[in-house]
C-alpha cells in the first residue's frame, strides 16, 4: 500500500489494517531509488505475505538492502531471521537490539511475560540471528538517495530506537512504539517499559517538525504528525501520562 512518495505499508497485522499476519506490527518500505529498506519485521508468521506485498508494489527483491529495527520486542523484530534467510538483508539496529536477537533472548524482550498474557502463542520461538550494523543516537543509514537519521528513543523498551527521515516533500518520523495517534504511548507492565523513558525520549522530539508520523501500530499520519507528538508532550510537560494504546 502506497503511502507516499518514499514509503509503502506492506505489513500490519490486528493492532493496523490486518494487511499480513495478526500479530504483526506495521511493516514499512522505505524506496530510495537504487536500494530499498526495511522498518522492522513482524512477528514473523507474515514473512511471505510481506516479501509477497512489496512484489506486488513492481519492486525486485533484489533491491531490498536493508532492515532497520526500532526495538527486539517481538512483533517488531521476530521475522528478522526468515527475512535474511529469504533476502540477505542486512540487519540495523542498537546495540541492547543485537544482543538481544543474536542471542535469542526471550526474557529481555519481555515475551515470557507477553506469552503469559495471551499475546503471543506459547510455543512461539524468538528466533537468533546476527546483526551487521550496530547504530546510535545522531548516526546516519543511507538508503539509495534517502538518508535516515537515528534517535535513541528508549522507554517503551530500553532498546528503542526511532528514524528521522527528511525528503524535500516531507519530513518522517519512524516510531517505533514511541509515539502514536493523538499523542497516545504504549505502557506496559514489563520490566523493560520506563515511563519516565517515554517522557525524556518524547521530549527529544519536541522540535522535530514531523510530518509524517509512521508508528508500529494503529492509525498513520501523513500530515501534521507533530500536533499528534506535541499533545503527548503536553502531557508530559504537566506530569501526566499520556494516554496508552494497549488496554
Amino acid at each position: 500500500m502506497k503511502l507516499t512518495k518514499h514509503v509503502y505499508l506492506v505489513g500490519s497485522g490486528l493492532q493496523g489494517i490486518h494487511l499480513t499476519d495478526a500479530y504483526d506490527c506495521h511493516v514499512y518500505l522505505i524506496d530510495g531509488g537504487d536500494e530499498l529498506a526495511l522498518i522492522d519485521t513482524g512477528a514473523g508468521m507474515g514473512v511471505e505475505q510481506i516479501l509477497q506485498n512489496i512484489k506486488d508494489e513492481g519492486f525486485h527483491l533484489d533491491k531490498l538492502k536493508y532492515l532497520l529495527l526500532t526495538h527486539g520486542h517481538a512483533d517488531h523484530s521476530g521475522g528478522t531471521k526468515k527475512l535474511v534467510e529469504k533476502t540477505g538483508i542486512q540487519v540495523i539496529s542498537s546495540q541492547l537490539t543485537a544482543q538481544y536477537l543474536e542471542n535469542g533472548d526471550e526474557e529481555s524482550i519481555s515475551l515470557s511475560f507477553a506469552k503469559n498474557a495471551g499475546f503471543y502463542p506459547i510455543d512461539y520461538v524468538y528466533e537468533a540471528t546476527p546483526v551487521d550494523r550496530i547504530v546510535k543516537e545522531g548516526d546516519i543509514v543511507t538508503v539509495g538517495n534517502l538518508q535516515l537519521e537515528v534517535i535513541e528513543t528508549p522507554g517503551h523498551s530500553n532498546d528503542h530506537l526511532s528514524y528521522i527521515m527528511k525528503t524535500p516533500e516531507s519530513t518522517y518520523l519512524f516510531g517505533g512504539d514511541l509515539v502514536f495517534y493523538e499523542g497516545k504511548v504504549a505502557t506496559q507492565f514489563i520490566p523493560d517499559c520506563s515511563v519516565f523513558d517515554i517522557g525524556k525520549s518524547l521530549i527529544k522530539l519536541k522540535d522535530a517538525n514531523i510530518d509524517c508520523l509512521l508508528p508500529g501500530h494503529d492509525v498513520f499520519i501523513l500530515k501534521q504528525g507533530q500536533s499528534h507528538i506535541n499533545r503527548a508532550i503536553d502531557s508530559i510537560e504537566r506530569l501526566v501520562i499520556p494516554s496508552s494504546i494497549i488496554y
